[in-house]
C-alpha cells in the first residue's frame, strides 16, 4: 500500500518537499496538506497576522525576545 499526501489547494500529490500544517483559529483546529509552493505562501500569509513568534506560558502570551520585566511593562 502506498499513501500519498494530496495538496488541499490544487489536489495534486504533495511530494517530499510538502508539509502538513496544523493550526487553530478561535478554538477550532485545522490541518492542511500543502506542496512546497503552497506551504511557502501559507507561511507568508499567516506570518502577516501572527507577526513575531509568541510564547504561551501559563496563559500569558508575549513576544519570545522580551525579558520578564519588559513583559510586565507591556501588559500594564
Amino acid at each position: 500500500m502506498v499513501v500519498e499526501l494530496v495538496d488541499d489547494i490544487d489536489v495534486t500529490v504533495v511530494g517530499e518537499d510538502g508539509e502538513n500544517n496544523a493550526f487553530s483559529v478561535n478554538g477550532v483546529d485545522y490541518e492542511i496538506d500543502l506542496k512546497d509552493k503552497h506551504a511557502r505562501k501559507f507561511h507568508k500569509q499567516i506570518g502577516f497576522f501572527t507577526g513575531p513568534p509568541l510564547r504561551d506560558d501559563a496563559g500569558q502570551r508575549f513576544p519570545v525576545g522580551l525579558q520578564s520585566q519588559s513583559c510586565r511593562e507591556v501588559r500594564y
